[in-house]
């Protein structure tokens, strides 16, 4: 991420479209929609939803919209710091040279720096090159004994820790997310009929009993037709699917778990206490591709029956 993409997100946020940010940015429409969708790629996040013709900011858009904000000011501060106009363009400084900029000055030695992040001296040497550049000033005086900070370095280091903790927690949310949709489990279910039918009976008791054994591990059941469930396990969308049909396409690794005549197929019954009914079918992984398995919901099942 750089500060460049930061200032232009937070200008679309207050305008609240890409065109006219870009009118009040000077910059073209494709550059600044080109930073949104960094910018929502480094924190896994939407800003934007389309709603018939518009674009809308999304709530998770504007409850971070105060933090970048937050960190637009100190960009601004960053630059005024250092003498730059405040009209200019904001230069694309990356927020890893930042932090590598702040290291180096708390530290007072480019080689201890270079030692403790695994990179070799002469490339971090031409980075704060890089940054001395981009914001048009000096920051660092080189001596055998190692660097000392310019006035202008002193001035700007506590506002790039600044940048630095508010990006971090824009980062972490996304990183908390992130982590929690890896650790859901994504099962789908036919429609129940009602309240009281065999599948809503089901659910209700998959559900009590996978947080009670699962409590770390989300668990998300999305109900919809059995062509809708096929299609969201070729799609990875549904790591397991529970149908009514016996009959199960040849991608898919299914069985059955039960089967009531007046029904017409095959429905959930449970097997045993506490047990949780298996998935009727499961979307096979592409060969060659490796990809975890997600652990299965414990229960049994009776053989496939052919009808």
């Amino acid at each position: 991420m750089d500060m460049a993409t930061i200032a232009l997100v937070d200008a679309v946020l207050r305008a609240g479209c890409v065109r006219r940010a870009a009118t009040r940015c000077g910059r073209a429409p494709s550059s600044v929609s080109a930073a949104v969708k960094r910018f929502e790629q480094a924190i896994s996040m939407p800003l934007f939803r389309r709603e018939e013709t518009a674009l809308v900011v999304t709530l998770e858009a504007r409850a971070r919209a105060v933090d970048v904000e937050e960190a637009t000011g100190k960009i601004t501060a960053i630059l005024e710091g250092v003498g730059r106009e405040t009209t200019a363009p904001v230069p694309p400084i990356g927020l890893v040279a930042l932090d590598r900029f702040v290291r180096i000055a708390r530290s007072g030695s480019i080689r201890a720096t270079a030692k403790a992040l695994g990179l070799g001296q002469p490339q971090l040497t031409r980075q704060m090159a890089d940054l001395e550049r981009h914001l048009g000033t000096r920051l660092f005086e080189r001596s055998h004994g190692g660097v000392l900070c310019t006035p202008t370095a002193e001035r700007i280091i506590p506002l790039s820790e600044a940048l630095l903790d508010i990006w971090a927690r824009l980062t972490h949310a996304s990183a908390d997310r992130f982590r929690r949709d890896v650790a859901t489990w994504r099962l789908g279910a036919v429609m129940p009929l009602g309240p009281e039918s065999e599948i809503a009976r089901m659910l209700a008791a998959l559900t009590a009993n996978w947080h009670r054994a699962r409590p770390r591990q989300p668990l998300f059941i999305s109900s919809t037709t059995a062509d809708e469930l096929l299609v969201g396990l070729r799609s990875r969308r549904f790591d397991a699917a529970l149908l009514d049909v016996a009959e199960i396409p040849a991608d898919c690794e299914g069985r059955l778990v039960s089967q009531t005549p007046r029904a017409g197929g095959a429905s959930l019954r449970p097997f045993g206490t506490g047990r949780q009914p298996a998935p009727a079918a499961r979307r096979l992984p592409d060969r060659g591709a490796e990809r975890p398995e997600r652990p299965s919901p414990r229960g049994r099942a009776l053989p496939r029956r052919h009808a």
